[in-house]
């Protein structure tokens, strides 16, 4: 998937040197958390709260949704976050889940996935009361300028440059 993602974008670089800078952790998966901690984090927060609110993200959504429309916009979003006590940015969450950012709305698709997700065993945030999340959320350092990747490059071919 990556070596076809990186030709369809023309990337002309070393393709297996951009995935072990992206690979952080080595594990052969390249995971948000890797890529954006800022986002990850958010999105966990969110994930974890809505889990130890409702039973899970799925759930919180049908419960936030009062006009039973299948879709909240922002000022809705905010407001049944609000009334329900969620005390991460709301702002940041909701453009981060906005896939189709031209709609202004969220869909359950968009924020189903995350009742997908495992938390790794070292996730800091797993284990911990609504209230100790919340504080953690508002306390945790926010990168303003997240990390850029750097491309590797080399004179000679990498690994994907290869048909074995």
């Amino acid at each position: 998937e990556f070596c076809d993602a990186a030709k369809r974008i023309k990337f002309t670089g070393d393709i297996a040197g951009a995935w072990v800078s992206l690979d952080t952790d080595l594990s052969g998966y390249i995971s948000l958390r890797e890529i954006d901690p800022n986002s990850h984090k958010l999105f966990m927060h969110f994930k974890l709260w809505a889990e130890s609110e409702f039973g899970g993200c799925r759930i919180a959504f049908k419960a936030m949704d009062n006009d039973k429309s299948n879709s909240l916009n922002y000022r809705e979003f905010r407001s049944a976050c609000r009334s329900y006590g969620y005390k991460g940015d709301i702002q940041a969450l909701f453009a981060s889940l906005d896939q189709h950012g031209n709609k202004h709305t969220l869909t359950l698709e968009e924020v189903s996935f995350l009742d997908d997700w495992e938390s790794a065993d070292d996730e800091p945030l797993t284990g911990l009361t609504v209230e100790e999340l919340e504080l953690a959320a508002l306390s945790a350092p926010v990168d303003p300028m997240p990390q850029r990747v750097v491309y590797p490059v080399s004179e000679t071919p990498g690994p994907g440059d290869y048909n074995l």
